[in-house]
C-alpha cells in the first residue's frame, strides 16, 4: 500500500494482518507494517531496465539472437537478425538450429569451437568475420561476436552480427582494381613516377630502365635535379613552385633527362597533385613519354 509519511514523503508499506481473539470471540486485528519502499524502487528500476534493453534489443540495427547453450537452437531474435537472414519475423527463427541453418559446412568446425569457447569463458569478446547462409540460400558476409550469459535461468549465448557483404564486395572490387592498375603500371612503356614536394622520387615503374637506363630502386630517393639536364633545372623548379601554390599539376612539359649511358633523352611530362586525407598537398605523380626520336626528327 502506498502511504504518506508525516514529512510528506510517499512510501510503500507491506501489511500482514491477524485476528486477535478472546477465546472464540474476535476482539481486534493485529496489523504489522513493513517499509518496502526501497524494494519497490529496485523492482521498478529493474522493470525500467528490462523495458529499456528490450527496446534496444528490438530496434537496434545490429542483428541479435540468443542461442540455447546446450542445443544451439534460437530462443530469441530481433527484427534486424530476421531481416538479415530473410525471415518474415523474429518469431519464425525461434527453435531453428542456428549452426545447421546458417553456417557453411567448411566453417562448421571453427564456428563450433568458437561457440564452446564462448560458453566456457563469459569474459571472452572476440570479433570475427565469416560467411553465412540466408533462408533463401544466399551467401552473405557477417561480422560479430558471441557472449555467454544466463537467459531465463539457463546458460545461453548472445550472438551479435552485422551484415558486411557490401563492404566485402567493395573490398574485392578494390582489390581487382588495384591489381589491374598494378599490371598497367608495371607493363606500361611510359615512365610512371611520384615525387614529394622537395622533388625526391618516391615511386618509379620498371619503364625507367628502358628510358634512362636506371632501375626503379636507383631512382627512388633521388632528386629530380640529379637527373635533369642542367639548363632545364630552373624551369622545373619554377613549374613545381607554381603548382605547389595552385595545388595543381602540369601537362605536356618537355624536359631533357640524363641517360645512364651518356647523352640525354627528351621526355614529355604530365602530372597531377597528390593530396592527403586533409587535402594538403604532399607531392605529385604522373607519367613521362620518351619523345627523343620525334625531337631529333624535328631538329
Amino acid at each position: 500500500v502506498e502511504e504518506i509519511r508525516k514529512d510528506g514523503a510517499r512510501v510503500f508499506i507491506e501489511y500482514s494482518n491477524s485476528i486477535i481473539k478472546d477465546g472464540d470471540k474476535p476482539i481486534g486485528v493485529l496489523a504489522i507494517g513493513r517499509d518496502i519502499t526501497e524494494q519497490r524502487k529496485a523492482q521498478q528500476a529493474l522493470q525500467d531496465s528490462e523495458v529499456k534493453y528490450r527496446d534496444l534489443f528490438e530496434h537496434t540495427l545490429l542483428g541479435m539472437e540468443v542461442l540455447d547453450g546446450k542445443t544451439g537452437k534460437i530462443v530469441l531474435a530481433n527484427h534486424s537478425m530476421a531481416r538479415m537472414f530473410g525471415f518474415k519475423s523474429p518469431e519464425d527463427m525461434v527453435g531453428i538450429d542456428a549452426f545447421k541453418e546458417y553456417v557453411l559446412q567448411e566453417d562448421m568446425d571453427w564456428v563450433m569451437q568458437q561457440f564452446s569457447q564462448s560458453l566456457a569463458d563469459p569474459t571472452r569478446r572476440e570479433i570475427a568475420t565469416l560467411r553465412a547462409k540466408t533462408v533463401d540460400g544466399r551467401i552473405i558476409w557477417v561480422t560479430g561476436s558471441a557472449t555467454s550469459y544466463i537467459y531465463e535461468g539457463k546458460l545461453a549465448v548472445l550472438i551479435s552480427l552485422i551484415d558486411v557483404t557490401s563492404a566485402k564486395e567493395a573490398e574485392y572490387r578494390l582489390k581487382e582494381t588495384e591489381e589491374r592498375i598494378k599490371s598497367i603500371v608495371t607493363t606500361s612503356q611510359e615512365w610512371i613516377w611520384a615525387i614529394d614536394l622537395k622533388g625526391n622520387h618516391t615511386f618509379s615503374n620498371p619503364a625507367i630502365e628502358d628510358i634512362l637506363g636506371y632501375s626503379p630502386n636507383e631512382i627512388i630517393g633521388r632528386k629530380s635535379d640529379d637527373l635533369l639536364f642542367e639548363d632545364d633545372i630552373t624551369l622545373v623548379r619554377q613549374v613545381i613552385a607554381r603548382c605547389i601554390d595552385l595545388k595543381g599539376g602540369w601537362s605536356n612539359l618537355v624536359l631533357r633527362w640524363k641517360h645512364r649511358g651518356g647523352g640525354y633523352r627528351y621526355l614529355e611530362s604530365n602530372a597531377v597533385p597528390i593530396l592527403d586525407v586533409s587535402g594538403n598537398l604532399v607531392g605529385f605523380q604522373g607519367s613521362d613519354r620518351d619523345i627523343t626520336v620525334r625531337k631529333q626528327a624535328e631538329q
